[in-house]
């Protein structure tokens, strides 16, 4: 993606990546109404950067399994105290809480659809099976089990329980990865539904 393409707020009448990123991190510390927001605005933490600024300082989202951070978790979202980093640390970043309420999430959902109890991946809906050697994902949908699809790799899986918890269960589902949008499923091997 090129410098010119990223700093515009929409491309064919949707909000880039970069926009989308900004106005979540602007709602998380602005508006009292989110969900997320004691953990941002409730402890102080603002967000005074207007979008263009917040473009020069992090430049174009390098791609979808970036997130935004805070260099200084207690400090501002400002100049100087914000980056793009990977997935993987990303959630290195999370509190202890947050991954193991993930965790207990993702073993309730396994134990559901499979009668399994064991967890076998970090995520929410997707398990690894022995049997075939791919990542299953899976969603509870009306308390059935419908099978999403199976992937070579743990985050392709995710990412299809991601699109599909939004699709049966609306914006505010419970999602592996909140600011991700849903993208084509590169690492589907078989996506036969039962």
């Amino acid at each position: 993606m090129n410098q010119e393409h990223a700093i515009r707020r929409t491309t064919d009448g949707h909000p880039t990546s970069e926009y989308e990123v900004w106005h979540a991190m602007r709602g998380r510390c602005n508006n009292p109404h989110r969900s997320d927001y004691h953990i941002y605005g409730g402890r102080g933490i603002h967000c005074d950067l207007t979008f263009e600024e917040f473009f020069a300082e992090v430049g174009p989202r390098p791609c979808p399994l970036h997130y935004l951070v805070l260099k200084d978790k207690n400090g501002h979202y400002a100049k100087g105290n914000i980056k793009w980093v990977p997935l993987e640390e990303w959630r290195r970043g999370k509190p202890l809480s947050a991954e193991l309420r993930l965790k207990y999430q993702q073993t309730k959902a396994t134990y559901k659809l499979t009668g399994k109890r064991q967890g076998t991946s970090r995520f929410i809906g997707v398990s690894w099976y022995n049997s075939d050697r791919f990542w299953h994902a899976q969603i509870a949908v009306a308390g059935r089990g419908k099978s999403l699809g199976r992937y070579k790799n743990e985050v392709d899986a995710a990412l299809a329980y991601d699109e599909a918890a939004r699709r049966y269960h609306g914006p505010g589902a419970v999602c592996n990865f909140p600011l991700v949008l849903p993208v084509d499923k590169p690492g589907l091997v078989s996506g036969k539904q039962r």
